[in-house]
């Protein structure tokens, strides 16, 4: 499963140069989302860097990405605390 797999069933039947600009716009294009589901010393690590290597946060279902996909604000990542 990968965000653009739902986010295109999720926009099913619209031209493709909307549902581009609506991914890009929305917040599956933010710089946090790979925190999300990767400690960021894990994405941040050679390994990672070489090979995929899976979430070691949370997997990647629809359910995540429906709770994204309505609720972007819990993207947020607060710095300090």
């Amino acid at each position: 499963m990968t965000v653009t797999d739902f986010f295109i069933r999720k926009n099913d039947g619209q031209p493709t140069l909307n549902i581009c600009n609506a991914l890009l716009a929305g917040p599956f294009s933010g710089r946090e989302l790979p925190f999300y589901f990767y400690e960021m010393h894990t994405i941040l690590s050679t390994e990672a860097r070489a090979v995929f290597t899976g979430p070691d946060k949370m997997k990647m279902t629809d359910e995540v990405f429906e709770k994204i996909y309505s609720n972007p604000n819990m993207l947020i990542i607060k710095k300090g605390g």
